[in-house]
Order: structure tokens, then C-alpha cells, then sequence
């Protein structure tokens, strides 16, 4: 089993971060800079991690490498 969380630090930067809950091990971390982390959702099959934050954006990334798939900024989303 594993937790996802949302964070920010004193520096002002977010932090998405999965665990696993029987030893907690962090097992992948996603940052956003600058801005803090709101929110995190896990794929039904735990591959993909999305992560929104303070900032707007949203990001999709690929969990067995770190690469981000997609990047939606608030700007481009219909009003």
C-alpha cells in the first residue's frame, strides 16, 4: 500500500510525494519550484502521479522514470 502527499517548505517550493505505508520508504518525489503542492492523485494502477499547485499548473508524470508527460497551466484551461 502506498500514501501520496502535498506539501510545500520554507522555501516556497511544493513537494508530491509517494510512500510506501509499511516501512515508510519514500519511494518518488515530484518538486514544483517556487510554488507549493495542493494536490496529489495516483493512477489506478500506480504508473502515473498527477500533481496540482499553488501556482495553477498541474503535472502528469510517469512514475518508473520521472518524466513529465503533461503540463496544464491554468492559463490554457477554458474560463
Amino acid at each position: 500500500k502506498f500514501v501520496a502527499t502535498a506539501s510545500g517548505d520554507a522555501g516556497g517550493d511544493g513537494i508530491g510525494r509517494l510512500t510506501q505505508v509499511s516501512d515508510g520508504k519514500t519511494l518518488f518525489i515530484v518538486k514544483h519550484e517556487k510554488c507549493w503542492v495542493n494536490s496529489v492523485s495516483l493512477s489506478n494502477d500506480y504508473k502515473l502521479i498527477v500533481t496540482a499547485s499553488s501556482d495553477g499548473t498541474a503535472r502528469l508524470t510517469r512514475i518508473s522514470d520521472g518524466v513529465i508527460l503533461c503540463t496544464v497551466m491554468k492559463n490554457f484551461l477554458p474560463a
